[in-house]
């Protein structure tokens, strides 16, 4: 029957193997046209609602195709969870970063012997040479290719996700010609689309586009002042019609008010816990794990929880902060009544909310100087000399303190043609230790042995430390080889590491242009687009909610925000716009106005308190910038640390935070003119 439905997939004959395999009667909708695409080798870009049942259109295919499907998943918990949620006739396994070397190593055995029919792994994976090898001794091949949350692709890649923006040219130069792939998304606005169909090569035709919420959700926003959140959301959860009936999801901003929003609610007797990522990994598989038996009700998150739920019964969600995006907003609004029945989404927005979220966007802004001074310190002059022979690593704390910009901005070029490829998880430190054979013996077999030797000094209680550049430096090779080497010496039983100090790892692949000028303003102009989208996109989701809580009932309400979410969805760009400006396109497509909680107008002290902050330089952190720049005066008056000048160390100074609810841009811009 799989062989006849491979030939010919008819309706019939796929509904059959849907009831047989996976235990559904019917097809959601949406699903029966991508899988039958997928099917015939086309590629395709799926922007199905969540809780649409996305997972099936890439798990009755593979239970079809004779090779491997691979699945492209940026979070671990979210490959976890679609792991669990394989039918028992498609046997999985994922590749994840917190997995031991002998786990590591037992899942690509049983890879090669061709044991799975799914593998579930991160975009940085396939940076890996030694992983992009072992696919191609895979038996069958690599049937199908799954980009999941495929927004990343053109959202996340520039400021989170680097290896998102290269999965195209990956999956196009290690994959069969015919090959599909098949992109998955609940939220994509026109502009984003445009974007992921040019990286991934896949047709208009190959786009299926359903409703943005599924209708069966209650969407409603109210406005509700900080100091009264936590009595708000009790009333809501023990008033009818949510009196002791249904799962509860709350989201939060950030990790502190989970735990106090959590607290709260158990000291008036309601079943909740707090989720964030800051907690051990087991007790959040524990709080999960209760949530889904029923024995907590109520679940207070930060966004690290929901990515890839699939509990059908739960009955309300609540975003007790501001949703940072329209997306943010309908992927966690999605995560309600995925058993069809009616299931609340309720807001709570408030002013003083918005504000600090709108602040918090410009945390990872940079400038001009401070781009420069980066690139001076990727290209110093050793580097360029080496011309690529080898890679270098760079403190993550240090680099960033010197030019006063976040680790994670640090992207200068990645890409196959570009100046520098920046790596994954990199480490700068190594401890090792040697069992059984001496380490003089095995530094004629082990290149990386012979560098511990020459540049390591003695070890301290049977361990070298050393730094992991420079062994890469003394081999003459990259950063990623010495970790390959580590780990065939483990898998050998020749010696145990441990890799400390997270770093910004870097290989230099080309010589950079004489003046570094230009491309530090090119990477501002970028960055600055990417800074401008964030904003743009958390302006559009606070209109939308004000203007719905202005609305008398919840139809109404509900009527008002599907109309905005399908206006942002399907907004576009002018001639010229990059893909970064799709945030502010989409928020001019919507919103009349822009929001009016933003103070636009200059306060009478602001420019005094620039000022007085432009003549405190002395005062940033040792090795830092200090206050040379209008936007470090920005960040101060913003209350947003940088690691020039950290939070712990000026949340105490008067004028920390003081301008907030001014408008950024604004107070960088009075700031520039103090500064000439």
């Amino acid at each position: 029957a799989c062989a006849a439905a491979l030939r010919d997939p008819t309706e019939d004959a796929l509904t059959d193997i849907l009831r047989r395999a996976f235990g559904h009667e019917s097809f959601r909708p949406g699903q029966l046209e991508v899988i039958r695409r997928v099917l015939r080798g086309g590629s395709s870009l799926a922007l199905l609602p969540t809780g649409a049942g996305k997972s099936l259109t890439y798990q009755l295919p593979a239970l079809l195709f004779p090779g491997l499907t691979l699945v492209v998943s940026p979070l671990l918990a979210l490959m976890s969870d679609q792991l669990r949620g394989l039918p028992p006739a498609l046997p999985g396994a994922a590749l994840r970063s917190d997995q031991s070397l002998d786990a590591l190593f037992h899942t690509l055995d049983e890879l090669r012997a061709g044991k799975f029919k799914v593998l579930f792994v991160s975009p940085e994976r396939l940076l890996n040479e030694r992983f992009l090898s072992d696919l191609r001794t895979v038996p069958g091949g690599v049937s199908l290719a799954v980009v999941d949350e495929a927004h990343c692709v053109s959202e996340w890649s520039h400021n989170f996700r680097p290896a998102y923006h290269r999965l195209g040219r990956i999956l196009r130069a290690r994959l069969r010609a015919d090959c599909p792939v098949l992109a998955l998304s609940a939220t994509a606005t026109a502009r984003t689309e445009k974007s992921l169909r040019a990286q991934l090569r896949i047709p208009r035709e190959g786009v299926h586009r359903n409703d943005v919420i599924r209708p069966n959700l209650i969407l409603s926003a109210m406005r509700v002042p900080s100091n009264s959140r936590e009595a708000t959301l009790l009333h809501f959860l023990e008033r009818e019609p949510m009196h002791g009936k249904g799962s509860v999801i709350v989201y939060t901003a950030f990790q502190n008010q989970a735990e106090t929003v959590a607290a709260y609610l158990q000291t008036r007797g309601v079943g909740a816990k707090a989720y964030h990522a800051g907690q051990d990994p087991r007790d959040r598989a524990r709080t999960q794990a209760q949530f889904f038996s029923g024995s907590v009700r109520v679940v207070v998150a930060t966004v690290a929880f929901g990515m890839g739920l699939d509990k059908p019964d739960v009955r309300a969600v609540v975003n007790y902060s501001l949703p940072r995006s329209p997306e943010a907003y309908i992927q966690q609004a999605g995560r309600a009544g995925r058993d069809g029945l009616p299931a609340r989404c309720v807001s709570f927005i408030d002013p003083s909310d918005y504000c600090r979220l709108r602040s918090l966007s410009f945390t990872d802004g940079v400038d001009k100087n401070a781009v420069h001074r980066l690139l001076e310190t990727l290209w110093d002059a050793d580097a360029v000399r080496r011309r690529c022979a080898a890679a270098t690593a760079a403190a993550a704390a240090t680099t960033a303190a010197a030019a006063d910009v976040h680790d994670d901005d640090d992207d200068g070029g990645d890409g196959d043609d570009g100046l520098v490829r920046v790596l994954p998880d990199i480490r700068a430190t190594c401890e090792l230790s040697f069992h059984g054979t001496p380490a003089d013996e095995l530094a004629s077999q082990c290149p990386l042995v012979a560098a511990v030797l020459a540049i390591g000094g003695k070890p301290r209680q049977g361990k070298y430390r050393f730094s992991v550049a420079a062994a890469a430096r003394h081999m003459r090779d990259g950063l990623e080889q010495v970790q390959a080497q580590l780990q065939a010496l483990s898998a050998n039983g020749q010696a145990a590491y441990r890799l400390e100090d997270r770093a910004v790892g870097y290989e230099i692949r080309r010589a950079p242009p004489t003046d570094l000028r230009p491309l530090s303003a090119a990477l501002v102009d970028h960055l600055t687009a990417v800074e401008a989208s964030a904003v743009a996109k958390l302006d559009t989701v606070y209109g939308a909610l004000e203007r719905a809580a202005d609305a008398e009932d919840d139809a109404s309400q509900g009527a008002s925000l599907r109309v905005a979410l399908e206006a942002y969805l399907g907004a576009g760009c002018g001639a010229g716009c990059g893909a970064d400006a799709d945030g502010a396109a989409a928020a001019a497509a919507v919103a009349a106005e822009p929001p009016q909680a933003i103070n636009t107008e200059e306060p009478t002290s602001l420019r005094a308190d620039a000022r007085e902050l432009l003549s405190e330089r002395h005062g940033a952190k040792a090795g830092g910038a200090g206050i040379m720049s209008a936007r470090a005066v920005a960040r101060v008056l913003h209350g947003l640390g940088s690691p020039a000048f950290p939070a712990q160390e000026w949340r105490r100074h008067r004028l920390w935070e003081r301008h907030g609810s001014t408008d950024f841009a604004l107070v960088m811009r009075v700031a520039s003119e103090e500064l000439l």
